[in-house]
């Protein structure tokens, strides 16, 4: 019986010790930042799809951003495949990719009647923004 209950209290007291040390990881190195007023990277709230595009594909340019993905709803973001045209994507969010090797770093667009209503900045804290 001793042993049984030395084993639960291993278990639960690692179980915190991952949980916490989630946390503290979260808040050092993670950074998500929501707007709704003004914008963020060059995206404006009110910006069309189209001129969402193109400040995209300036930051893709100028060597800030990689790729745009789009979101379906209740998938993964995804990059356009070859015959999809992102000016007339249905998904209701895209991705701006800025290093593909983290996987939180990102612009994400939220559309709705064809214009930005939300724009998420996720990236590493020490990162430049």
């Amino acid at each position: 019986m001793r042993l049984l209950k030395r084993i639960s209290i291993i278990l639960l007291s690692s179980f915190a010790v991952v949980v916490i040390a989630g946390f503290v990881v979260e808040r050092l190195y993670l950074s998500s930042i929501v707007i709704v007023e003004g914008g963020s990277y060059g995206f404006e709230i009110g910006q069309t799809r189209e001129e969402a595009y193109q400040v995209a594909l300036s930051l893709i340019a100028n060597g800030r951003a990689v790729e745009i993905h789009t979101w379906p709803v209740g998938e993964y973001h995804r990059p356009f495949l070859e015959a999809e045209n992102p000016l007339t994507d249905e998904n209701q969010t895209w991705s701006v990719i800025v290093d593909p090797d983290w996987w939180n770093n990102s612009v994400n667009l939220s559309f709705q009647n064809e214009q930005v209503i939300r724009i998420r900045r996720n990236r590493i804290k020490w990162e430049m923004p």
